[in-house]
């Protein structure tokens, strides 16, 4: 009998309206797709510099926010599977902000090895995020990417810690004169 009523119960309320079976499986499908779009991890974004071999090319290839209030202690990074043709060294780029109400990153860079960076919030009360630069020298003629670092840090002085990945794909194209393109061709 109990079950008979449950039965009911459900055919009596997909009955009452199609109208509103249609709007709450509307519902389920977009919340369903608005939680299956959040948690994917963003694309990632690329850029290409080409330069004249052996003088270097500079960019934010990682952003780091840490939590307000904490101290985070860059340690040290390394490239994972970028050739060895080619010298790697990674720096700190704070942000530096502009009169116009904006924040860049890239202008000003520092060692990695040893920086402190605090957690805040800037002037227009959003968390601080800081960027980590990568300079890659080529020792000879070619198209190098570096697509994956290895960054360890502390937090608060505790452990050490170790994050793979970048949030930029940098290509450098190196060849004497310059290229004009960083095709793949190189």
């Amino acid at each position: 009998m109990h079950s008979m009523k449950l039965n009911y119960a459900i055919r009596s309320t997909v009955s009452l309206s199609a109208v509103q079976a249609i709007a709450i499986l509307l519902a389920a499908v977009t919340m369903f797709s608005i939680i299956a779009c959040s948690n994917e991890p963003p694309e990632r974004s690329s850029l290409s510099i080409p330069v004249e071999t052996g003088q270097p090319a500079t960019t934010v290839i990682y952003w780091i926010t840490p939590d307000i209030g904490d101290t985070v202690e860059l340690l040290s990074a390394e490239a994972i599977g970028l050739s060895e043709v080619s010298d790697v060294r990674f720096l700190l780029s704070r942000p530096i902000d502009k009169p116009n109400g904006g924040t860049v990153w890239g202008e000003s860079y520092e060692s990695l090895s040893g920086a402190l960076i605090t957690g805040e919030l800037d002037t227009r009360g959003i968390e601080r995020s800081f960027g980590i630069g990568a300079e890659i020298r080529p020792n000879q003629a070619g198209r190098f990417v570096l697509d994956d670092i290895r960054l360890r840090y502390r937090v608060n002085g505790g452990r050490t810690k170790v994050h793979s990945g970048v949030d930029v794909e940098f290509v450098v194209c190196a060849d004497s004169p310059i290229p004009e393109t960083c095709d793949s061709d190189l």
